[in-house]
């Protein structure tokens, strides 16, 4: 018998068989312990009658479309007096008979045939006992094994859903946390730290950068104020800055020890602020509150006094900061 003839006709009658005739030649062909590894998630089978039930439940489903084969390779191995090993590949088409699915499958498949001497004997056929067939991955790289292009896979979606999540918690023109994102944040910093310090900024007079200037020299302020923010926030991860509203900013910091430092933040964003604008550019004034954070306080609390202070540095003059207590 030539075992390349024999496959293709297993795999025409298991991807094209219709008939009740067809479907017994084909389970004639296998081993009543035959084991089949397919692509699919619950494509393992130890034994026909599984096999045949699935086949079963899988015919609504493949009846609904009309299959091609394009074309199909085998190619057979001996590996002893009594078993055989073919092994190729076929490319199938299909398309719905009631809907527009189509179906372009490109398979890889390995198939073990065992006939006993004594079957050999009385001239019975080789029994299909084992197939393996696989869908080869079209977006693999050269030099590069499945395995790692799936990792692959699994660090461009890590990294899209960062960015994704990126997006959500920033403020899209400074590049600072948004309101909610901010909140959550320092939320969870005054949770590790215990204590810390709130301060509240607001640019003066924005609202007439914008009538004067136009928006577009507006949005270049809430920038700047952005990266003079960003500077001073550093990099040791015990601080939070956040754009609140539309010229509205804030910070909490685990950071200072003492009211002091936490006036000498305050001191620092006015001096920066005062160097741009005195380069010639346009800025406004800043109105600074600061306030610490009290022993089982919320944060809000806290944040909600260094706005009072906030605004009676507006009521007194503007372009300055005042520390409660």
């Amino acid at each position: 018998m030539n075992l390349c003839e024999y496959a293709k006709r297993i795999w025409k009658l298991y991807l094209l068989g219709e008939s009740t005739e067809d479907m017994q030649e084909l389970f004639a062909a296998l081993d009543g312990n035959i084991s089949i590894i397919g692509t699919g998630k619950h494509e393992f089978y130890e034994e026909l009658s599984a096999f045949a039930e699935a086949l079963g439940m899988e015919k609504p489903e493949r009846e609904a479309i009309e299959f091609k084969i394009q074309s199909i390779s085998a190619k057979e191995q001996p590996v002893s007096s009594g078993v055989r090993l073919v092994f190729g590949e076929f490319h199938v088409v299909g398309t719905g008979k009631y809907t527009e699915a189509k179906v372009n499958m490109d398979t890889r498949y390995t198939m073990v045939f065992k006939r006993t001497e004594e079957k050999q004997e009385r001239g019975e056929e080789w029994k299909l006992v084992h197939v393996h067939q696989s869908i080869p991955y079209i977006d693999q790289k050269e030099g590069e094994y499945y395995p790692k292009t799936l990792m692959d896979q699994v660090d461009e979606a890590n990294h899209r859903a960062e960015y994704l999540e990126h997006l959500a918690s920033t403020d899209q023109l400074t590049g600072l946390l948004n309101h909610s994102s901010f909140y959550e944040k320092s939320e969870r910093l005054l949770a590790e730290r215990g204590s810390g310090f709130c301060i509240t900024i607001d640019l003066d007079d924005f609202k007439r950068i914008n009538d004067s200037y136009g928006h577009q020299e507006g949005d270049k302020v809430l920038q700047k104020m952005g990266e003079i923010l960003r500077c001073l926030s550093g990099a040791s991860g015990f601080s939070t800055v956040g754009r609140i509203g539309g010229d509205e900013f804030a910070v909490f910091s685990a950071e200072p020890a003492s009211g002091e430092e936490a006036c000498a933040v305050a001191e620092e964003i006015l001096r920066q602020a005062e160097e741009y604008a005195g380069s010639g550019r346009v800025f406004p004034g800043i109105s600074i509150g600061i306030s610490k954070v009290e022993d089982g306080e919320r944060l809000k609390e806290a944040f909600r006094r260094a706005d009072d202070m906030l605004y009676k540095v507006k009521r007194s003059g503007k372009h300055g900061y005042r520390f409660y207590g």
